[in-house]
């Protein structure tokens, strides 16, 4: 944000102070715990959380000054190190080891900007508008990221409305639910139990999208990764239906495939931008482009090993 807010000439100085979070992902079959569980790190006390995320457990998360690229945050050993010290304290008898971590993934907060240690930073968020008319928010949180939009679009519609008389044609519907949200019953398909039940979870009525791209195409029914449940046909639906218009969205922020298995789903890369090539016009040296970004994007969730 103070990036964009460098370029206005009104730019009265840094408005955030980004704090990086760190999270492990590990098995949950290391684990006994079938619940959330917060637990406090024996090295400064500070709250530390084992979050129950399919068949996998995150825990997090670091909170601590961040100076480096704010394009390519990742975890340090000594973030790991901290989380592993966390964990074996609150569950000794696992015998949690680095070896058990399948990957990490790391995230800047744009705090408002205030002197102290980083995990005492306030959480609230605050809207600036400067002498020139730029509108910006910073701080918060994703669980306050509606809300956040909400109030933002609010405060663009009321100053659009008093300086150029423009209007709205609708009010912010942030507070309708997402797409597919609204289901009254599963959709029909050949896929049940488990594998049906995750589709469902992810997608709601929209479901009924995968499951017809899945039958209507037996190559689009395979997995993505082996031991994952993600289908082809989820990446078609990204592109199609999300937006997805890169490797990495599909890979990383559509499916989560580079946390969830060893390696990240390199082996797959070529042929999951083979598939969002025949929707998107990639020729080769762009497929090629696609799973090299990508392949950047699984070193760093494995960078901290190389600095071991």
């Amino acid at each position: 944000m103070d990036t964009v807010r460098e370029m206005d000439e009104h730019y009265d100085g840094a408005m955030t102070r980004p704090t990086q979070g760190v999270h492990l992902v590990i098995p949950r079959s290391r684990l006994s715990s079938q619940h959330a569980v917060a637990f406090d790190s024996p090295r400064d006390g500070r709250h530390v959380f084992l979050i129950p995320w399919g068949d996998f457990a995150l825990i997090g998360a670091t909170d601590t000054d961040y100076e480096g690229s704010l394009d390519n945050p990742a975890a340090i050993l000594d973030d790991v190190e901290y989380l592993l010290e966390a964990l074996r304290h609150a569950f000794p008898t696992a015998q949690i080891e680095r070896d058990d971590v399948v990957s990490t993934f790391a995230g800047l907060r744009p705090l408002i900007y205030a002197p102290g240690a980083a995990y005492a930073l306030s959480r609230e968020h605050e809207i600036v508008e400067s002498d020139s008319g730029l509108i910006s928010v910073a701080g918060g949180k994703l669980t306050t990221h509606r809300l956040m939009g909400r109030q933002l679009i609010d405060r663009v519609q009321k100053r659009l409305a008093e300086k150029f008389d423009v209007h709205a044609a609708s009010q912010c519907r942030t507070k309708e639910p997402l797409e597919g949200a609204r289901i009254e019953r599963a959709p029909a398909s050949d896929v049940s139990g488990e594998a049906g039940k995750r589709l469902v979870d992810t997608y709601g009525a929209d479901a009924a999208w995968v499951l017809a791209y899945a039958e209507e195409n037996p190559i689009l029914g395979e997995r993505v990764a082996p031991g994952l449940p993600y289908l082809m046909a989820e990446v078609l639906y990204g592109v199609q239906h999300e937006m997805a218009l890169t490797l990495c969205d599909v890979l990383i922020r559509r499916t989560h495939v580079i946390y969830e298995t060893r390696g990240g789903g390199l082996e797959q890369a070529r042929a999951v931008a083979e598939l969002m090539a025949s929707r998107l016009g990639w020729d080769d040296d762009e497929i090629e482009r696609q799973v090299k970004a990508y392949a950047a994007q699984v070193a760093l969730t494995q960078e901290w090993r190389v600095l071991s």
